[in-house]
């Protein structure tokens, strides 16, 4: 039985998480688009008020308000306003069975993602791509919808073959403004199918391809096997020799560098997720180097 994708411990991390954490997160997937500063700065420009949290800056609180109101309201963003974010999940058969080391770090870090947009006050939903179809469920608002999202991610439907960018397309987009999307996807598909894939995300305001791959055995045994394509049910029989296993890790290297590039030319931004990685460990990696480039249109 595989662990569960949050055990009580990392929930209890998450929830001790301050705001500036969560927004270090955030920041972290977005890059630029989560400031404004990749559109001139468009996430500075004013548009409601919240109640102020510890964290916030005070240089966004308004004291006309408070004068009125005796208690401190922010200034917030568009951006922050309607924060939604997509979990665009690879539902296809190359990402593996149940419990597949690919297929469940996909969903172990999904939950992570999830969680801290709820946790912040976001909107989530999830959809998975599969045989050209977008399978989502309702949007999510809040905190308390955190084992709810849990659930929806036990219970994924799965498809046969990768039609990731048909997949997009048939999605049911989020309705808030300043949608951003996640697609977790080991990218097993012909150069041009992904750039399609890449090209369809032109739809959401900032997206991230979260690139998960199975690890390569560093000494496994030698000798003859038969591969099986998990979507087309077609078998290839070779021999495992020191220079075979030396030639798949140059391919899996060689892959992952084309996905990276082609992420770069959509202006879509890319993070490579080894399987045999600690999602929590990954992600906040990403909070403390907030190196991923992701658009704003």
């Amino acid at each position: 039985m595989s662990p569960p994708l949050l055990d009580g411990a990392t929930l209890r991390q998450l929830q001790r998480l301050r705001l500036r954490d969560l927004d270090a997160i955030v920041r972290g997937l977005l890059g630029d688009a989560a400031t404004g500063a990749a559109s001139g700065g468009r996430g500075l420009e004013f548009a409601d008020y919240r109640p102020y949290a510890p964290g916030d800056d005070l240089r966004r609180i308004d004291w006309n308000v408070y004068a009125r109101l005796h208690q401190p309201f922010v200034r917030t963003s568009p951006e922050e306003r309607e924060l939604g974010l997509s979990l665009l999940l690879d539902g296809s058969r190359s990402m593996g069975d149940a419990g597949a080391p690919a297929r469940r770090h996909a969903e172990r870090f999904a939950a992570l993602l999830g969680a801290v947009a709820l946790l912040r006050g976001g909107t989530v939903q999830l959809t998975v791509l599969a045989d050209g179809e977008g399978m989502g469920g309702e949007p999510l608002s809040g905190e308390q919808h955190v084992p709810l999202l849990l659930r929806q991610l036990e219970h994924l439907p799965r498809g046969r073959s990768t039609e990731l960018a048909a997949g997009i397309h048939a999605r049911r987009p989020l309705a808030a403004g300043a949608e951003i999307a996640a697609l977790l996807t080991d990218a097993l598909v012909e150069e041009p199918a992904l750039d399609a894939a890449l090209a369809a995300l032109h739809s959401v305001r900032a997206a991230t391809l979260l690139h998960v791959t199975e690890p390569v055995p560093e000494s496994p045994a030698t000798g003859p096997v038969e591969l099986l394509d998990r979507e087309t049910g077609a078998t290839l029989s070779l021999g495992l020799t020191p220079a075979t296993l030396a030639a798949h890790a140059e391919v899996v290297e060689s892959h992952a560098a084309m996905v990276a590039a082609r992420c770069r030319a959509h202006g879509v931004g890319y993070v490579h997720l080894p399987a045999d990685g600690d999602p929590f460990t990954q992600l906040a990696a990403l909070a403390d180097a907030q190196h991923l480039l992701a658009r704003a249109t």
